[in-house]
């Protein structure tokens, strides 16, 4: 059980630090994301060895802590650039959809739709209705 969860905190840890990569590319301030990322690798190894709950919830604190200084957008973007399958990329397109209406950004989340709907022909009709509610959601948000 808690080596799936140590396996999970480093998967994360991996996404976390792919994003900081891209948005230091894209020329955004991460230094006190990587300030912040540097001890993670030493609280999961520690969590590794021990197996104690404290130091899992050590290492889950840090990550969190890690994940705030990140733009949700960079983070459902750099999960939409892993997604495979047309039903992640239609879950992902939805999800920075969601993401751009907290913002306020009509525009790009109606885009975001307009990509998600492209791909709605692909899904199968148990995926069509589990993605509904979202996409109505959304439609009622961008009008």
């Amino acid at each position: 059980m808690k080596k799936e969860e140590i396996e999970g905190l480093k998967a994360e840890l991996n996404e976390l630090k792919s994003a900081i990569s891209q948005l230091s590319k894209k020329g955004n301030d991460v230094f006190i994301a990587q300030l912040k990322t540097m001890n993670i690798p030493s609280k999961i190894k520690m969590a590794e060895a021990t197996q104690a709950d404290k130091d899992l919830a050590a290492a889950k604190r840090l990550l969190a802590d890690a994940r705030k200084e990140i733009p949700e957008g960079a983070m459902l973007k750099e999960n939409f650039n892993k997604a495979s399958g047309a039903f992640e990329q239609v879950l992902n397109h939805l999800a920075q959809a969601k993401a751009a209406l907290k913002e306020e950004n009509k525009k790009e989340a109606r885009e975001l739709y307009r990509e998600a709907a492209k791909r709605f022909p692909a899904l199968s009709g148990e995926q069509k209705k589990k993605i509904m509610p979202d996409c109505r959601v959304i439609v009622e948000s961008i009008k």
